[in-house]
This record gives structure tokens, C-alpha cells and sequence, in this order.
């Protein structure tokens, strides 16, 4: 009974064991993501102002550079447009995620220089749902005079690389907010119409 025993227990250990180990190794994978991301963004904006340059203009590449090639914008964009992904065309739907994209870099080139002073603590990633290959990243953000903010990154897995497609700051999902938004805004003005505004920066969604 023992010998019996043994043979089935050891493989299911050595088995539980490697599930461990994986669920480790990718919740470091995507720690990592967010916090060289973070510190590479930081370390941008406390560099001196290269000669004839602004802050702005500083920001808007650093967050091109830095942020946006670790985004999966096609499925935040996806998931923004919720039940009018399926209504909209093949060139709707580019132009909304070409536009989405045009706005969340004027959105976070405006507020990324809220980083720079800030101390990021790095807490922890968990599973997201029981869906494989997502994840939560935590972090608390904490600026002077303010009280600290926690910002959840949640990222996918795509063919090995972690990328983000939303973050939840005090509880308040910025890709949930923003479905909202863009719900009113299509049932007002019509996709078309709504991507022309967003691309040109007439209309602000960004929470």
C-alpha cells in the first residue's frame, strides 16, 4: 500500500511543484513588465531637457517610447468598444484604435510628469479571473501631500510577452469607464464621427 502510495503521490508532487514554479516564473514575468516600464518612464523624465525641447514634448515621446510598445491597444480598444466592436467595420474599428491611440498619448504625455516625484512601490502580481495568461499587476503610488493611490495593472500574455490592456486606479477600471463613455458618445454622434473627434483631440474620454 505504501509502494502504491508513493508511486501515485510522487508525480502528482513533482507535478504540483513545476504549477508552482510556472505560476512564478510568470507572475515575476509580469512584475517585471510594469516596473521597467514605470522606472524606464521615471528615469526619462528626471533626465535634463535635451536643448530646445519642452516637457511636453519630452513626455509625449517618452510615453511613445516607453509605454505604448507594452500596450495591447487592439484589445483594450476591443473592449472600450464593447457591443460596437461587432456593428463596426474593418476600417471603424482601425480608425478607433488609430484614434484611441492619438488620445491616450495626449492623455498620459499631461499626466506622466505626475510619476516623476512619486515613490512606486511594486506589490505583487496575482492571476486575473480564471482565465490563463492574464494577470494583475499592483502597484501603490504615493506622491507629497497626497495620500497613496493604488493602480492595478492588468496585462495579457501574448506569445510570451506581457502586455497591458488596462489599469484600475482606486478601484475605477479606466477601460470600463471609458466603454461607458464611448456607448453615450456613439449613440450621439455615430463611431464615424466619434473617431474624427477623438483623432483631433475635440473630445476628451480619458478618466
Amino acid at each position: 500500500m505504501a509502494f502504491f502510495l508513493s508511486r501515485v503521490i510522487t508525480p502528482f508532487a513533482l507535478c504540483l511543484s513545476l504549477m508552482v514554479s510556472v505560476q512564478a516564473d510568470t507572475s515575476d514575468a509580469a512584475l517585471t513588465l510594469v516596473r521597467t516600464t514605470v522606472e524606464a518612464l521615471r528615469t526619462g523624465l528626471q533626465a535634463p531637457l535635451a536643448e530646445g525641447q519642452n516637457a511636453t514634448a519630452r513626455a509625449t515621446a517618452l510615453v511613445e517610447q516607453d509605454v505604448v510598445p507594452n500596450m495591447d491597444l487592439n484589445y483594450s480598444g476591443r473592449l472600450i468598444l464593447g457591443r460596437h466592436w461587432g456593428d463596426a467595420d474593418a476600417t471603424q474599428r482601425a480608425d478607433f484604435i488609430a484614434a484611441y491611440r492619438e488620445m491616450l498619448l495626449r492623455t498620459y504625455s499631461a499626466h506622466v510628469l505626475d510619476y516623476q516625484d512619486a515613490t512606486v512601490e511594486y506589490l505583487s502580481a496575482v492571476p486575473l479571473g480564471n482565465t490563463a495568461g492574464r494577470m494583475t499587476v499592483r502597484t501603490r503610488v504615493t506622491r507629497e501631500g497626497k495620500g497613496a493611490a493604488s493602480v492595478d495593472y492588468r496585462v495579457i500574455d501574448r506569445d510570451g510577452q506581457w502586455k497591458v490592456f488596462d489599469a484600475v486606479i482606486d478601484g475605477v477600471s479606466i477601460v470600463s469607464t471609458l466603454r461607458t463613455a464611448v456607448d453615450t458618445e456613439i449613440g450621439r454622434i455615430g463611431l464615424p464621427a466619434l473617431n474624427t473627434q477623438l483623432r483631433t483631440g475635440k473630445v476628451a474620454l480619458a478618466p
